[in-house]
């Protein structure tokens, strides 16, 4: 993904695109003001979605089913500035995949994240955003 700003004195700058890595979602004034601080910004990424067989589990019936557990390990580094600066995460997902809740047949997804977060401006943003080095949170998806 590759961010630009079409006017490179504008004062104000707004991510349109998700440019951080996914280890640095705790911090959101931080992509605002790289963005305003920045005329592009891109960002790469590596991600692999592997299943995991637990065998199909279900409670009461279709109360709740258990399809199976995907563990996604991901790495994302964005570029930042033309100096070589840039940050980076590496973690991984483990979503549990339902296909019925409450005996309603929306597949679903529900797990945990997690991200070590690091870079060569890492130590330049960390003070004034109050990063930290581990991410660690929920993650939720329905399909309708």
């Amino acid at each position: 993904m590759y961010q630009r700003k079409l006017k490179e004195n504008c004062p104000f700058g707004m991510m349109a695109v998700d440019v951080l890595p996914r280890g640095f979602s705790g911090t959101p004034m931080l992509g605002t003001s790289l963005s305003s601080m920045n005329a592009g910004i891109m960002k790469i990424t590596a991600e692999y979605g592997m299943p995991v067989y637990i065998g199909d589990i279900s409670v009461l019936g279709s109360l709740l089913y258990l399809k199976r557990l995907t563990m996604t390990p991901h790495f994302d580094y964005s570029f930042i500035g033309k100096n070589g600066e840039g940050l980076w995460s590496a973690g991984c997902n483990l979503t549990f995949n339902l296909e019925s809740v409450l005996w309603l047949e929306w597949p679903c997804s529900i797990g945990v994240a997690a991200s070590y977060n690091g870079g060569p401006s890492f130590r330049t943003y960390q003070n004034d955003f109050q990063m930290k080095r581990w991410f660690v949170g929920p993650t939720f998806n329905v399909t309708f």
